[in-house]
C-alpha cells in the first residue's frame, strides 16, 4: 500500500472512490491517506464507499471522517 496523489482535475473521469485494506486487514492503508482521498472526492462531489476490510478499532474511530457508504446515482 502507498499513498496516491490526487490533484482536482485527476477525479473528472471517477465516478466513485471505493477505498479498503487487504481482505486480511494486516496492512491498512495510513489513516491521512484515506483522508486525503476522501476529501478530494468530496470536493469533486463524488460518492465515497468505505470497505469492511477498514472497520478496525483505528479506522472505526476515525477522527473528522464518518463512515461512508455512498453510492453513484443509479447504481
Amino acid at each position: 500500500l502507498e499513498r496516491i496523489e490526487i490533484s482536482d482535475q485527476g477525479l473528472s473521469a471517477i465516478d466513485w472512490v471505493i477505498i479498503g485494506a487487504q481482505t486480511k486487514p494486516t496492512v491498512m492503508p495510513k489513516l491521512e491517506w484515506v483522508k486525503e482521498i476522501v476529501d478530494a472526492a468530496d470536493r469533486a462531489g463524488i460518492p465515497v464507499f468505505l470497505k469492511d476490510s477498514l472497520s478496525t478499532p483505528s479506522f472505526v474511530a476515525m477522527q473528522g471522517l464518518t463512515w461512508r457508504r455512498e453510492f453513484p446515482r443509479g447504481v
